[in-house]
């Protein structure tokens, strides 16, 4: 175990260093400029790393990124302390962003092998990446609507689980496996229009809630999901599928839907809920709906537009408080309840 009183210059290439199984504590009562040997070094430069201080203050990262094997740790009991990433890369078996801590993320990328914990303390995320390298689980403050990542990456071959409700600003790319019930949002509030990519074996369907919220006209990737919100953040724009969806539980849209006239992709869904005002339009077209429960669609200005050579089965109650001029359902319907 060390203990590091001020700043720390690293120059080091030597080929012996090694990490060791300790922890080092910087624990400067100024803060100041954090030199690491990042890339430099064969190997990681640390095992653990914690930051914390006897005073308000700020580590700056220099020159070149932060690489540790174990855990990093910012935090602080008595006053605030941050680490600021300087736009340098950061990689770690796990993060924890504790009481009083603050992580400045700039546009790094940060990559973590294991847990990331930030439910006790700041992640101010900028334009950064959080990559998961590894099987672990991130816990945030539990609140959707809060954004706690700019870009999040779960890498292939691994199990990332959600243990709280949060949003991505940006970009979610899956190409292991994301679950946990529990929320995210994706693309918050933000003008991304493919919020989310599913790569190879990717998979999103254990997570509780997937919502789309972003602020302009989006595409929605075609696979299976828990519960799926479509949601509208700006007047006019327009939800397109990118392939068939298929969803456990209930479809909730707020926002005009189009399965795409050039495809027509299938719909598959526990249940149908339009709820979004003049938003609330879905336009099938050819596709097939297959609804295996209820439909509730109390939006009075929502409509359904859909063409008579696709295809809807029902097997639940129908509920339709729609009084637009623009409902028109030309596809032939099946009632199984």
């Amino acid at each position: 175990t060390w203990t590091v009183s001020g700043t720390w210059t690293n120059a080091s290439t030597d080929a012996t260093w090694e990490a060791g199984s300790g922890t080092v504590t910087f624990d400067s009562a100024t803060g100041g400029t954090m030199t690491f040997a990042g890339t430099n070094l064969a190997e990681d430069e640390f095992n653990n790393v914690t930051f914390n201080s006897t005073a308000a203050i700020t580590y700056t990262m220099a020159t070149r990124g932060l690489r540790l094997g174990g855990a990093l740790s910012i935090t602080d009991t008595v006053t605030t302390v941050g680490l600021t990433t300087s736009n340098l890369a950061v990689t770690a078996g796990s993060v924890a962003i504790g009481t009083n801590g603050t992580l400045t993320g700039g546009s790094s990328t940060i990559t973590v092998s294991g847990n990331w914990n930030s439910s006790a303390g700041t992640f101010t995320i900028g334009t950064s990446t959080v990559v998961f390298a590894a099987t672990g689980t991130i816990t945030t403050p539990s609140d959707e609507a809060i954004t706690q990542f700019y870009n999040l990456t779960i890498n292939a071959s691994i199990t990332t689980t959600i243990a709280s409700d949060f949003g991505v600003r940006n970009q979610t790319t899956v190409n292991g496996t994301l679950t946990g019930e529990f929320i995210i949002r994706l693309a918050n509030n933000f003008s991304q229009v493919t919020p989310l990519v599913l790569g190879g074996a990717g998979s999103v369907s254990g997570v509780g809630t997937v919502r789309y919220v972003p602020k302009v006209s989006f595409s929605v990737v075609g696979t299976t999901y828990n519960n799926l919100t479509l949601w509208n953040f700006a007047a006019g724009s327009v939800a397109t599928l990118a392939g068939a969806i298929a969803v456990t539980n209930d479809l909730l849209m707020r926002v005009e839907t189009n399965t795409s006239a050039i495809n027509n992709y299938a719909i598959t869904t526990g249940s149908l809920t339009m709820d979004g005002g003049g938003e609330s339009v879905l336009r099938t077209n050819t596709s097939t709906v297959t609804i295996n429960g209820a439909v509730n669609l109390t939006a009075t200005a929502g409509y359904v537009v859909s063409g008579a050579a696709g295809s809807w089965t029902v097997s639940g109650a129908w509920t339709n408080d729609s009084a637009s001029a623009s409902w028109s359902f030309a596809a032939p319907i099946t009632f199984n309840a």
